[in-house]
């Protein structure tokens, strides 16, 4: 005779939170598409494309490698079912489908982005099994706005926290029983998180951490066997950081500060600012989340010393990276050490809510919920309906397609910022010959894109704008990517434009900053004076989204002034 079993409550709360969690991430995940509003996103898409090539090194290492390689991987499984296996289309027609129609792999990257950022709440859902004062740290990882936005991104953020889970999940187990065999795998999969994002490295110091912090007296030795294991998964990961190391380190030398001092005033004392308040809305939550993170230290180092002292090494060490870093006040930078702060987090709520005076339970456990939990979902829950709105480059597109003669030479900022225009097949032939002189990978997709051509079109430029405007530290990597792309110096006013055909110009507010570019003011300064404003575009607040584009006619060019025969690349 079969007994009735209680219902327990905590498995039926963490099955309700991850279906509510899961939604979240879902909601949204289109935002967009085809277009691209995030400038990081194609980076890794490109890259990944680009291996299908038949070489799997990397024309860049702006970031490492894992995730554009899983990529590579999710999009040879969709071409074998895409193509009939060969059988029905060739790779030069899936190039040209990425070029002309990339939906699906961005839905690819971005849905699997999702299911990687589910998979950590559920590594730190067992990590709390291993430490009661963790069960709460899952919470966290479910509900955090910032996370839950990176799983609408198709970067490799979400992997990254994903691996960096891993390891402190096995870190935490090592630091209970002192398992040679754990020790290694949260080594193994802290060097995987590095080989996933570089922002992975204060992990490291959590593996230094485990050694000469860990109540359990392990040997020396082991230290340098996980060092080892470490860099093992970083090269497995990224395997061309070793066997291309010049040009590994050509990228990374763009990350050191004294490549990036000269292109912003910034001070030490206004990036710590930044961290602390980062660290205090820890993973987007606002400060409530960071008090008790606070409090569950405080709790930890009166009961734990060792344990609390493991949790703060990381973190400690994460910050004093950051604030030798001009970007080092961007929140996401700080994921290798969430856990950590999730950590310490549910420590604060174990030691008020995990009592046996059920109306306190109950009390505390309403309050945290209504303080931290339940505005992080209404911030994400408006942040998702954000992204399913109407988005005003969308609508330019469309206008432009009916209002704009097919052949017309127009003027654009930055892709993400603009309407996502068909280049007409003469200028991609063009960007692919010049791209194949300069030896880039971008070659082949502008072939690819050419030879699959639906037909039609518009002659496009783009504003030649500096790494100073575009807030861009890798002043190589800007002049790099402007050399397969048809940028245009208009830095000497319309004329410039007049010069080489433009008879359109499209203006983003999310594009040229003109208190930066002073270059370009003349320029604009003209647009508004000496041009013909056709069509004005304005987000509306919760109906459409979207920068104000602008959409200008230019008058005919002065009597006498040289004009190109034809639109051509410079």
């Amino acid at each position: 005779m079969n007994e009735n079993r209680p219902v327990d409550l905590k498995k039926v709360f963490f099955a309700a939170a991850l279906v509510l969690a899961t939604g979240l991430r879902i909601l949204g995940v289109k935002w967009g598409l085809p277009n691209t509003f995030n400038g990081d996103e194609p980076h890794f898409l490109n890259l990944a494309v680009s291996f299908g090539r038949g070489s799997l090194r990397p024309f860049a290492f702006k970031y490492p490698t894992l995730w554009p390689y899983f990529l590579f991987m999710c999009f040879g499984f969709y071409f074998l079912l895409w193509s009939g296996f060969g059988l029905w289309h060739g790779i030069s027609a899936f190039a040209g489908m990425y070029g002309w129609h990339p939906t699906e792999f961005y839905l690819i990257a971005r849905l699997a982005a999702g299911v990687f950022s589910m998979a950590a709440i559920f590594v730190l859902y067992q990590t709390g099994k291993e430490m009661a004062e963790f069960s709460w740290a899952w919470v966290f990882a479910a509900f955090s706005p910032l996370l839950i936005y990176s799983a609408h991104e198709a970067k490799a953020d979400s992997l990254m926290f994903f691996l960096v889970c891993l390891g402190w999940h096995y870190a935490v187990k090592f630091f209970k029983s002192g398992s040679r065999k754990e020790h290694f795998l949260s080594a193994f999969f802290w060097g995987l998180a590095f080989s996933s994002q570089y922002t992975a490295l204060p992990a490291l110091s959590a593996l230094i951490a485990l050694d000469f912090i860990s109540p359990k007296n392990t040997p020396r030795i082991w230290a340098l066997e996980a060092l080892a294991i470490f860099s093992l998964a970083f090269v497995l990961g990224s395997p061309y950081a070793v066997l291309d190391f010049h040009n590994f380190w050509f990228w990374i030398h763009m990350h050191n500060p004294e490549a990036m001092n000269s292109l912003r005033f910034w001070t030490r004392l206004g990036v710590a600012r930044h961290i602390g308040i980062n660290l205090l809305g820890f993973e987007g939550f606002d400060w409530g989340a960071g008090l008790l993170a606070i409090g569950g230290l405080v709790s930890l180092f009166y009961f734990d010393f060792k344990k609390a002292l493991f949790l703060t090494f990381p973190v400690l060490i994460s910050f004093l990276i950051l604030v030798n870093n001009p970007d080092g006040g961007v929140p996401r930078y700080l994921t290798s050490v969430f856990p950590a702060l999730n950590f310490m987090a549910s420590s604060g709520i174990f030691f008020l809510v995990e009592k046996k005076n059920r109306i306190r339970k109950l009390v505390m456990g309403g309050l945290i919920a209504s303080l931290v939990f339940f505005p992080a979902i209404l911030k994400t829950c408006r942040r998702d309906s954000f992204m399913r709105l109407p988005d005003t480059r969308m609508e330019a597109e469309t206008w432009i397609s009916q209002n704009i003669p097919q052949g017309s030479v127009i003027l654009v900022d930055e892709p993400d910022t603009e309407p996502r225009l068909l280049m007409t097949q003469k200028e991609l032939a063009a960007l692919a010959e010049r791209a194949q002189k300069n030896a880039s990978p971008r070659s082949r997709l502008y072939f690819a894109m050419a030879k699959t051509h639906p037909g039609g079109g518009y002659w496009v430029y783009r504003i030649k704008r500096s790494s100073w405007d575009l807030d861009v530290f890798f002043t190589k990597e800007v002049q790099l990517s402007q050399k397969d792309s048809p940028t245009l110096d208009v830095s000497q006013g319309i004329g410039a434009a007049q010069r080489a055909g433009v008879q359109y110009v499209i203006t983003s507010s999310q594009g040229v900053n003109l208190e930066r570019a002073v270059e370009l003011r003349k320029f604009f300064d003209q647009l508004n004076s000496k041009t013909i404003l056709l069509k004005e575009f304005d987000p509306i607040p919760g109906k459409i989204a979207g920068p104000v584009l602008k959409i200008y006619r230019l008058p005919n060019p002065p009597k006498g002034m040289p004009l190109r025969d034809e639109p051509r690349l410079f």
